[in-house]
């Protein structure tokens, strides 16, 4: 069997890399350089080792140091990917992980769903958990900045360092995720829509067609 090749993505220092997703599962492999991820999921540290899961369509942000980077993207089946749900861990030889995708890209499965315990996210101040539910039950940002003892301008500012994203982003992306997961596991389209706290299903499709050029019916099918 000929090798695979690994593709790499070089960033430069200071690269920023504001909210996006990727069609497509994957396992990001941080071979050089340090940057911070930050999702709905939280904020982490990746340094080289780090391997990072991502589930098909999971949005993110990338801050780069002043080293810059050299990430390998490892495809992963979806269904995969969905199972792991998206989580931070650390390889002790990523060497080891490159070598089997480059002759055996099968075991590379094996490689990561052994890989080390999961990480959590970096702890924002306390009072985020507390907006930021909020925020998820559909409160004003204004009214839930104040339940948190701070102004809107703060919440905002302290939740997109953290986070990646503003708050009613964030908000946003909490529902896209929900309907995604309602349509995999065989949701009719309106009750996915109920599920995940949209208006009515035009609504849900126009969001969904927005964030990832799809809609509802094609991910329900895929």
């Amino acid at each position: 069997m000929s090798e695979r090749q690994v593709p790499a993505e070089t960033f430069a220092s200071g690269a920023r890399l504001g909210a996006h997703r990727h069609r497509e599962a994957y396992a990001a492999l941080v071979v050089e350089g340090v940057y911070e991820e930050t999702s709905l999921d939280g904020c982490f540290r990746c340094v080289p080792g780090t391997l990072v899961v991502h589930p098909a369509f999971h949005c993110h942000a990338d801050r780069f140091g002043a080293e810059g980077g050299r990430v390998v993207n490892i495809p992963l089946p979806r269904d995969t990917a969905d199972r792991l749900g998206y989580r931070v861990t650390d390889i002790a030889d990523h060497e080891d992980l490159l070598e089997a995708f480059r002759s055996r890209p099968d075991r590379v499965i094996e490689a990561v769903m052994a890989s080390g315990a999961v990480r959590v996210p970096a702890q924002p101040p306390v009072w985020v958990g507390g907006f930021l539910a909020d925020i998820m039950d559909g409160l004003p940002a204004d009214r839930a900045a104040s339940r948190a003892g701070v102004t809107a301008e703060h919440a905002g500012r302290i939740v997109r360092h953290w986070y990646g994203s503003t708050p009613i982003k964030l908000r946003r992306e909490g529902r896209i995720r929900t309907a995604l997961a309602a349509l995999r596991e065989g949701a009719g389209i309106a009750e996915a829509a109920v599920l995940a706290g949209f208006s009515d299903q035009p609504h849900l499709t126009r969001v969904l067609r927005e964030a990832t050029g799809l809609t509802p019916r094609s991910l329900r099918a895929g």
